[in-house]
């Protein structure tokens, strides 16, 4: 529990219109230690470097940023790849010349493959087959840099599918309906 700080922990969720960044933003909005933003695609377009830079008016040494977005939800073409490598360029530049308290990354299970038979463990090393699977590997690589270097704790987090309500695009919400 928070003492009466005049700074609360700052939450900054990139995707917070997005299944999983829905949830996180919801449910830490009603949290009253925390200041909450959310920002989308429609409010910044985060491979671009220009428009990168407006994070930086958002995010601050008291920031911990849960990263949930990706291009390559919907599209799993070469330009959504190089969207997501530019996305993950711009923001690893701009968390590091904020200073950035804290990043947890949304990465995924799938970067051990998607096609895999042998069972995951702490072990097991990542064999990405697709461009979805090499882009989360990729942001775990350019994160793990960065903040390294810049001095900013990192939680890299890698689920498998996630579900629940007002999910419509999971394989479990279309089993159900039908």
């Amino acid at each position: 529990s928070m003492k009466n700080n005049s700074k609360r922990q700052k939450i900054v969720i990139l995707g917070h219109t997005g299944f999983l960044g829905g949830c996180l933003y919801e449910n830490f909005s009603k949290e009253t230690g925390y200041e909450v933003h959310g920002l989308s695609s429609a409010d910044i377009n985060l491979s671009s470097p220009k428009e990168c830079q407006k994070l930086l008016s958002i995010i601050d040494k008291n920031s911990t940023v849960i990263m949930t977005v990706t291009s390559l939800i919907k599209n799993k073409d070469f330009t959504s790849f190089m969207n997501d490598f530019n996305m993950l360029l711009n923001t690893a530049e701009a968390f590091s010349l904020a200073g950035i308290k804290h990043l947890i990354y949304i990465s995924s299970i799938a970067v051990f493959g998607r096609h895999s038979e042998s069972v995951i463990t702490e072990s097991s090393y990542p064999n990405p087959d697709d461009l979805y699977s090499f882009s989360k590997l990729l942001g775990e690589q350019i994160f793990e840099r960065i903040c390294h270097n810049s001095g900013i704790h990192l939680t890299i987090l890698r689920p498998g599918t996630f579900y629940g309500l007002n999910d419509r695009a999971s394989p479990f919400f279309r089993f159900l309906e039908s």
